[in-house]
């Protein structure tokens, strides 16, 4: 894979209503078990892709309500950024106001990780549809670190070759 193909940033829009965007990666799974790919699963234009979305958006904001009201009142949206066969990319949206200032503290670590946290312990629920089952990783950029990898094996490459 090429570096280009897996990185890319996120450009801030300025609004009344400042909002931050946070990554999930993560396993799908249905109804306790990883889910069965099928390959409309992973074109955004097919009826089972919405559903993934709806219930994956669903069951997160559900898992957040759960566990922290605070990061749930903050609860802007979500959507389904990516889904392969290994992993499903979405993106929350939350509102900065809504956020308790210790959840933000600190380039947002702790909020990470009560999202990850909220949502891996909502997978012992084990909804009848789809959900993460394993949170892989909650960041700012859900490609930040795969690009980082890439460039480093890009970078090793040329070291290489160069000697």
């Amino acid at each position: 894979m090429k570096v280009h193909d897996k990185c890319f940033w996120v450009a801030e829009t300025k609004t009344n209503n400042p909002t931050t965007d946070v990554y999930v990666l993560g396993t799908l799974y249905y109804d306790g078990d990883p889910a069965k790919w099928k390959s409309e699963m992973g074109s955004p234009n097919t009826a089972l892709y919405g559903q993934i979305k709806s219930s994956l958006c669903t069951n997160m904001q559900k898992a957040l309500k759960n566990s922290n009201s605070d990061i749930s009142k903050a609860w802007t949206g979500c959507s389904l950024i990516k889904l392969t066969e290994f992993s499903a990319q979405s993106k929350i949206t939350l509102k900065k106001k809504s956020l308790d200032p210790l959840q933000t503290k600190n380039n947002y670590a702790f909020l990470y990780a009560n999202i990850r946290n909220s949502l891996q312990s909502y997978s012992s629920v084990k909804p009848s549809n789809y959900y993460y089952g394993r949170v892989m990783r909650v960041s700012e950029s859900h490609l930040l670190t795969p690009c980082i990898a890439a460039l480093l094996t890009t970078f090793s490459a040329l070291l290489i070759i160069s000697h």
